[in-house]
């Protein structure tokens, strides 16, 4: 697997990136339990110990992917708050 980003580089950065590009495309609308289920998928299939993500891996099966996306497009601090406990 081959990374087009230099070594020490932050893989939750590089899939925020993704995630931006992804927003903009349109995916299957597949029901999940829990979408956090989804980014764990989609970490576990598609990065390595070694903080790599393949990308071509990810091009081609990126449903998981696509619906942990939608779910972040929709959520947040507002209509969500239970989901973005304080410190207290």
């Amino acid at each position: 697997m081959h990374s087009i980003f230099p070594a020490g580089g932050s893989t939750l950065a590089v899939l925020t990136v993704i995630a931006l590009f992804a927003s903009f495309t349109p995916s299957a609308q597949a029901a999940t339990q829990n979408p956090l289920d989804d980014w764990a998928t989609v970490l576990d299939r598609f990065v390595d110990d070694q903080g790599l993500v393949d990308y071509q891996g990810l091009s081609r099966d990126r449903a998981a992917f696509d619906r942990y996306v939608q779910w972040t497009e929709k959520t947040s601090l507002e209509n969500s708050p239970e989901l973005f406990p304080t410190r207290d």
